[in-house]
């Protein structure tokens, strides 16, 4: 563990570090929490697999918990010597990673520097991480529903006037919270590139303080994996971040949708031209040897919107996700075919695209229904209760 993470510890109301086994059969060795002045132990156990527990402390919208156990499937019990996740927004899956010992080296890169600025905060300091954000929570909380709105558009203020100094220094948290209590939880960007989010005011103060109370659980938690792992964070293009993966390693692509290609993060002046960076990317993987899987689109994505499996050595996989504000969908999975699927090994939840759509035909909303109320089913099916028939 770093130096800031232990000085951290020598506060009087700290937390220190014991290890201990836990013997069942599902969960590995941990660090578990003990407080200085608490009444009961809290606990924290690691599955040695993929599990769609949240762990990171940031509620981001298209967060991919839910489908951090799919996605891992497909790699079977493989082991790879560096993880890359050049698109990483809340870090969901890379910490998914990390809890199931992936790899040996993760890096972490998003093109808002922002983010790598919360992961040191959280691995250096939780503490002193977990006491700001929790004031800005307790400030809001304090307020009438009508006064919400001015407290958080003051700290969206404040937070903008720290991004364009370009220091960051106390920015971690602000922005943390104003994702926590954004509107569906979805950062919205100006065209000055300032954050410009509208708050959920209308919050129940039980429920968030119940949420606070995870909100510390996941964040000393997180900081035990961050300090337990070797971690390299980045913020810069995501071609720059790829520049030193080798055959030995995994690529995880999570990019902007089309008709998303605008986002702030990645600065993308058109569609075409992600699309294009995206394909260059694919050859230079293909050209070293390398894994990599990405998950670029949702529901009709028309052809020129895809990629092509021959050309770039890929199966082209839909998945049914689930979206708190959209429903049920379809998600577009590509992923090398260096790594061999079968029909029998894809989860529930996935399938193989030319099994439900024809090669070089656009996907019609008939097509789509049909295909998405299939999967659906099966995914029901797995989750009904078996009927007990009775002998008599």
């Amino acid at each position: 563990m770093c130096g800031g993470f232990y000085s951290n510890l020598q506060r009087p109301y700290a937390l220190s570090l014991r290890k201990i086994i836990i013997h069942q059969d599902n969960y590995q060795e941990v660090n578990m929490f003990f407080s200085s002045n608490a009444i009961s132990l809290n606990k924290t156990l690691l599955p040695k697999r993929f599990s769609n527990q949240q762990i990171t402390p940031l509620v981001f919208f298209g967060q991919r918990e839910l489908l951090v156990p799919d996605l891992f499937k497909l790699m079977g019990n493989r082991q790879y010597k560096s993880f890359y996740d050049p698109f990483s927004g809340s870090g969901s899956i890379s910490f998914a990673a990390m809890q199931a010992q992936f790899s040996n080296l993760y890096y972490i890169n998003d093109s808002d520097p922002v983010f790598k600025h919360i992961w040191q905060s959280i691995k250096d300091s939780p503490q002193s991480f977990i006491e700001d954000y929790s004031r800005y929570v307790e400030g809001y909380l304090n307020h009438s529903v009508a006064e919400r709105a001015v407290y958080y558009n003051r700290l969206q203020d404040q937070f903008n006037q720290i991004k364009r100094s370009g220091t960051y220094k106390n920015a971690e948290t602000i922005f943390v919270f104003l994702i926590n209590f954004a509107k569906n939880n979805i950062p919205v960007f100006g065209t000055d590139l300032d954050l410009a989010t509208e708050p959920n005011v209308n919050i129940i103060t039980e429920k968030e303080n119940k949420a606070l109370a995870d909100f510390r659980k996941r964040t000393l938690h997180l900081s035990t994996l961050l300090n337990q792992n070797n971690v390299v964070f980045i913020s810069g293009d995501f071609n720059a971040c790829l520049a030193t993966v080798t055959q030995d390693d995994f690529v995880l692509l999570d990019p902007p949708y089309p008709t998303q290609s605008k986002n702030i993060y990645f600065k993308i002046k058109s569609e075409e031209a992600l699309q294009n960076a995206i394909r260059a990317t694919f050859d230079e993987l293909n050209k070293r040897n390398v894994d990599f899987m990405i998950l670029y689109g949702a529901t009709t994505v028309s052809l020129n919107n895809q990629f092509d499996e021959e050309r770039y050595n890929v199966h082209h996989l839909v998945r049914l996700s689930t979206s708190k504000i959209y429903g049920d969908g379809l998600e577009h999975v590509y992923i090398s075919r260096r790594i061999h699927l079968t029909p029998e090994t894809l989860p529930t939840s996935m399938g193989f695209y030319h099994t439900y759509f024809e090669r070089n035909i656009e996907m019609s909303d008939k097509k789509y229904k049909e295909v998405l109320k299939e999967l659906q089913t099966k995914r029901d099916s797995l989750h009904q209760t078996p009927t007990l028939r009775s002998s008599l």
